[in-house]
């Protein structure tokens, strides 16, 4: 094989890697409502809620209100305040037989 079949044969596989790729990709996190993320345990969404308390600043941990109040756990430490509006990235888990909230990311709006 020479050089150009070699180049031809990786070009192929590029575009069909990037055809695959559009073709099968689904978002991770997509908007939605708080109480159809907390339908059962490890969905994922984009939810946009109210602060309506603050337990812990580093790791954050509050009670975010918007179709239904939730507690929300980021581990990071977080600068917001009580009636804040935020986008949170989150999963849905279980945390002593309730479910909350494991927020990847929150954005103050």
């Amino acid at each position: 094989m020479n050089d150009s079949h070699i180049i031809k044969i990786c070009l192929a596989f590029v575009i069909i890697g990037v055809i695959l790729y559009f073709a099968f990709y689904e978002e991770e996190f997509k908007e939605t409502s708080i109480s159809d993320l907390l339908e059962k345990e490890g969905n994922k969404g984009i939810v946009l809620g109210r602060i309506e308390y603050i337990i812990k600043f580093e790791p954050g941990l509050f009670v975010l209100a918007g179709d239904e109040k939730v507690n929300v756990f980021y581990p990071k430490k977080i600068e917001v305040n009580v009636d804040d509006t935020v986008i949170i990235f989150a999963e849905t888990r279980k945390y002593n037989d309730k479910l909350e909230l494991f927020a990847y990311k929150v954005i103050k709006k």
